[in-house]
């Protein structure tokens, strides 16, 4: 570990009624601070005038010490409330630092928390998941981790695959010893019931991305359908160019949008069209390569025009757990009823001139996305995990595979280690005596 003493400002940049600057360091004493009004209770409040080094008042500041092992960092740790200007600010910091301290880098007194043990290597990942979460479900996402909700999991998982291994090695060092018959479908049903856990947890992953990242829902349609009007509509702003001359958009338009409580890419593409040419041709190229990318479609159709013919890649791309078919312009006559167009996708009627249907849509597309959610049990994964989930997932499928192939028990066991390093990036440590703990305690060897 470092032993440097770090300093920073934990709140935002700029003016403010208070800000608040964290210390943390072993040796903390050697800074000098309040000698003369020792901060004598941990985790209690205290005003205190702050002095420079040249015993300059730089300001009236509320002090709260945190004890080595009772910190947020595990260290011995000051919090220094200070009033919010910033010359107030940077005078402090800089008297820390001329008094021994240095700058924290970014994220070091979270990385301090996981060396130090206050926390696996997914809660400190969820700090920074809870401070960019864009929305209140991320946010609960974010605390479900940050309180262990994916490092129990991992450690349950461990546990299991521990157990297994400790009779796989049981078996292969001490087979003399009064030990339990080998059972080959034992071990199989004991990994086939791992791999089910962590398929589980590997089916959460493109929803933790949806989250932070935004579902990308992707207006699509034939030119002049009304997709811009739409977008301009739902954003309640003129983002993007309408035009009744067709083709128009010539690239596909991306807004931040939030629709209740999920976070939403809203993308504008370019008319669909067989007699396109040049940028327009280029643009509808861009929104076809688009399409597998999706996670949720509005498709636009003009009642008052001819349906158009739909590429074949869209028509297979389209179902009702992800599309809406939008009968745009619903203010003109209609030239033909389209209910049986894509009759098992929903259509909802707007007109975005009029602003008519645009609360139907919105509640439509919530539903549509509440279909998607997996429920309150959801845990987090992210793509650091996920990697790690499907490196053990495939070693442990390789243990299956040398199992049913009656392989020498060594080669199981390789990729069942394997797999729990695996699982350990997860959290950042792997535990290798847990191993030798339950061969012993399981087993009694040496009797």
């Amino acid at each position: 570990m470092d032993k440097d003493i770090i300093v920073a400002r934990a709140t935002p940049q700029g003016t403010a009624a208070l800000a608040v600057i964290r210390v943390s360091g072993e040796s903390l004493g050697s800074l000098g601070l309040f000698e003369h009004a020792p901060l004598k209770v941990a985790r209690r409040a205290y005003v205190r005038t702050y002095r420079g080094l040249a015993g300059q008042v730089l300001d009236e500041v509320l002090v709260l010490r945190y004890e080595h092992g009772a910190s947020y960092t595990g260290e011995a740790m000051l919090e220094i409330n200070t009033h919010g200007n910033p010359h107030c600010v940077q005078a402090i910091v800089a008297d820390l630092q001329a008094r021994g301290a240095r700058m924290a880098q970014p994220g070091e007194f979270t990385k301090r928390a996981f060396l130090n043990g206050r926390m696996d290597l997914s809660q400190a990942e969820a700090v920074a998941h809870m401070i960019h979460a864009r929305s209140e479900k991320a946010l609960a996402l974010a605390h479900k981790q940050l309180k262990g909700a994916l490092g129990n999991k991992i450690h349950a998982l461990s546990q299991e695959l521990i157990g297994v291994l400790a009779q796989l090695e049981a078996h292969i060092d001490f087979s003399e010893e009064d030990l339990p018959a080998a059972s080959l479908a034992h071990w199989d049903a004991a990994l086939e019931g791992l791999l089910r856990q962590i398929d589980a947890l590997l089916s959460n992953r493109t929803y933790t991305q949806r989250l932070y990242e935004g579902l990308k829902l992707v207006i699509i349609g034939d030119p002049n359908a009304g997709k811009s009007s739409l977008l301009n509509a739902l954003l309640g702003e003129d983002r993007a160019l309408v035009s009744h001359e067709p083709g128009t958009t010539r690239d596909f338009i991306k807004e931040s949008w939030l629709l209740g409580d999920y976070p939403v890419q809203l993308i504008d593409t370019a008319g669909l069209r067989e007699a396109a040419e040049g940028l327009e041709a280029q643009g509808i190229a861009k929104t076809l390569a688009l399409i597998p990318q999706a996670d949720l479609f509005l498709l636009a159709i003009d009642g008052s025009r001819e349906v158009p013919e739909l590429p074949q890649a869209l028509q297979e791309s389209l179902h009702a757990g992800n599309t809406l078919l939008v009968e745009t312009k619903s203010d003109l006559p209609k030239l033909q009823e389209l209910h049986t167009f894509l009759p098992h996708i929903r259509h909802v009627s707007v007109s975005a001139l009029k602003g008519l249907g645009l609360a139907t849509l919105k509640a439509a597309l919530l539903a549509l996305l509440d279909t998607q959610n997996p429920g309150e049990d959801v845990i987090a994964v992210h793509q650091r995990h996920a990697q790690a989930l499907e490196g053990a997932k495939k070693c442990l499928m390789e243990a299956r595979k040398q199992l049913k192939a009656q392989a020498f028990l060594e080669l199981v066991s390789s990729d069942v280690r394997l797999a729990l390093e695996f699982l350990g990036e997860i959290v950042g440590k792997v535990d290798n005596e847990a191993v030798l703990d339950v061969l012993f305690n399981t087993f009694c060897i040496g009797k």
